[in-house]
């Protein structure tokens, strides 16, 4: 599918973190018993406009979308 073909691309450009980087993240927060594991800035992006905009936040979030591109 040639959609999905472009997709997996965009996201391969834009992910900043490495398999092996966000692995080690996930195993560092489970040593030190964290329930909450974000890889990367735009899931704490995300994260934090659902937390502070609960009711609201797909307004923003679908702005901060169209910019990434």
């Amino acid at each position: 599918n040639t959609d999905a073909r472009a997709s997996a691309e965009k996201f391969q450009r834009l992910a900043k973190t490495t398999p092996q980087g966000a692995a080690l993240t996930i195993l560092k927060a489970l040593e030190s018993g964290r329930e909450r594991v974000l890889i990367g800035a735009d899931a704490k992006a995300i994260d934090l406009i659902a937390r502070t905009m609960p009711e609201n936040y797909w307004k923003p979030l679908s702005w901060l979308m169209k910019k990434m591109g």
